[in-house]
């Protein structure tokens, strides 16, 4: 049997798990696909024991970029954005990175908006691994700009740093989420908002979002995969607005094929994801 697993933390709310396993058995590969919560200061100990039994696994927060050090290869989007979210295990016994988050977000823009990437401009919530992964990718899918507002804002400066020395003539910006004047100026010219930070995950999280922002022609995507105050703010104030349903399964799907070399049943996916969602209504 194969096996496969999601690492991160938390991952109880995972549902790559049911996803990944429905898959396997819809193409009647013998696989099993795990979570597992890997503590904080445990990822060395992971890769050195438990990774190496793996065929391939997943990446979430907060161990995107970190898990980089411990793989021996990276694709070109993985170093590009130094963010991984997949990894296979080669049949060498040698590791390889992927970043499939990118691909997913596309996907997901198109298929919920309509919105192609090229000659967009966009608005980044957040600096993390997601966020990375996302810049790097819109850019390179011809964006017309990426702005970038983090509370932290020198993570943000600093992302923002790598953007313009990967893509010189590309238009990238950096904002303070808390400088509301500089966030409202990003707003005028942003055509997509795309959140990707954890906020939402619980239920009493805030809105990472001033909703007086928000304008009906710009759609909003929340790389979460539930309801979340930004997506009902976004509702009240008119404006489409999608959470991260697609971008979990095209992500899953591309990740699925990496390991397979096979075409993921991506409607099989797309359906357990829905159905787990709404029983956890």
């Amino acid at each position: 049997m194969e096996k496969y697993a999601i690492i991160g933390h938390p991952v109880g709310h995972s549902l790559s798990p049911a996803m990944h396993n429905a898959a396997f058995a819809e193409i009647g590969l013998d696989a099993d696909y795990r979570a597992f919560d890997v503590e904080p200061g445990n990822l060395e100990s992971f890769m050195e024991g438990l990774a190496k039994e793996l065929n391939g696994f997943n990446v979430t927060v907060p161990y995107k970029s970190a898990v980089a050090d411990y793989l021996d290869q990276l694709d070109v989007g993985a170093a590009t954005a130094g963010s991984v979210n997949t990894v296979k295990r080669m049949d060498d016994g040698s590791s390889q990175g992927y970043s499939t988050d990118g691909y997913g977000l596309e996907k997901a823009l198109e298929e919920s908006f309509g919105v192609k990437v090229a000659g967009k401009n966009f608005l980044v919530l957040g600096a993390g691994g997601a966020a990375r992964a996302a810049c790097f990718h819109l850019l390179a899918s011809s964006a017309a700009s990426v702005s970038i507002a983090n509370r932290t804002f020198n993570k943000a400066e600093a992302l923002a740093d790598e953007l313009k020395r990967q893509f010189p003539i590309a238009s990238v910006e950096a904002a303070p989420a808390s400088n509301s004047e500089k966030l409202a100026n990003l707003v005028e010219r942003a055509d997509v908002l795309v959140q990707s930070t954890s906020l939402g995950l619980r239920p009493d999280d805030p809105s990472p979002f001033p909703k007086e922002l928000l304008r009906a022609d710009m759609p909003v995507f929340d790389m979460i995969y539930k309801r979340t105050r930004l997506i009902e703010d976004a509702g009240k104030a008119g404006a489409l607005a999608a959470n991260g349903i697609e971008m979990l399964v095209h992500q899953g799907a591309k990740s699925f094929e990496i390991w397979t070399g096979k075409n993921a049943p991506v409607a099989t996916m797309r359906r357990v994801v829905e159905n787990a969602l709404a029983k956890m209504k």
